[in-house]
């Protein structure tokens, strides 16, 4: 359950390793801190975007997971984990006023798409 609360955040990295083509876990880290000072001055002039998806953040992949705990209870203490992990992070997009960065549901981040 720890370690699951802690491997949702692999989607962060996949992100940024499919942007920047680099593989380096402080590439990620750099690639993040740039983009959040692109964000701060953004909302500054009032520019309010979504963020990058995460797929792993998302109320479909958290069903699906927890689905898998059918087969194995393994993956209930998994879903655990996320849901935990889930609810830290909403709180804190709801305290720094970021709520509307992340896309929750994978349906209507596909339906934009198309």
């Amino acid at each position: 359950m720890f370690l699951s609360s802690f491997l949702i955040d692999f989607d962060h990295y996949l992100n940024a390793v499919r942007i920047t083509k680099k593989f380096g876990f402080f590439s990620a880290l750099k690639f993040y801190e740039r983009l959040q000072k692109k964000e701060e001055k953004e909302k500054e002039f009032g520019i309010k975007k979504k963020g990058i998806f995460q797929p792993f953040h998302t109320i479909e992949f958290h069903i699906f997971v927890l689905a898998l705990g059918l087969i194995h209870e393994v993956f209930v203490y998994v879903f655990l984990g996320m849901v935990f992990h889930s609810i830290l992070d909403f709180a804190y997009l709801a305290y720094k006023d970021k709520l509307y960065k992340r896309e929750y549901f994978l349906i209507r981040w596909l339906i934009e798409k198309l």
